[in-house]
């Protein structure tokens, strides 16, 4: 049987897991997690090599990141706004202004 591999994290650290390859497809391969993986998608959820795996794991990382960085700027200029007393004293945006977007665009 052959296995396929992901890296993710914890707070303990990186770890490696492998889950074996339980059927194979013309399209994919499921894994023994219950989990239906396409050969070729440019996003996998595991991967058929731990080399491959391990740059999945990078562009994950970066992605995530590239995340976090944003919502600690949004939060910092929240921050420095609340403390120097420029917060609005209204709200930006009443919910019923996206009413019409909602409804339009997700009610199909």
């Amino acid at each position: 049987m052959t296995s396929w591999y992901r890296y993710y994290t914890t707070s303990s650290g990186v770890h490696l897991d492998s889950f074996t390859v339980v059927k194979t497809t013309p399209k994919g391969v499921w894994l023994d997690n219950k989990k239906f993986i396409l050969r070729d998608a440019r996003k996998r959820w595991a991967c058929p090599t731990k080399p491959e795996a391990r740059e999945s794991f990078i562009a994950r990382k970066r992605v995530h990141i590239r995340i976090l960085k944003k919502q600690l700027q949004l939060a910092e200029q929240s921050l420095a706004a609340a403390e120097s007393g420029q917060l609005p004293d209204h709200l930006i945006f009443e919910t019923e202004d996206l009413d019409h977007y909602f409804s339009k665009e997700f009610s199909k």
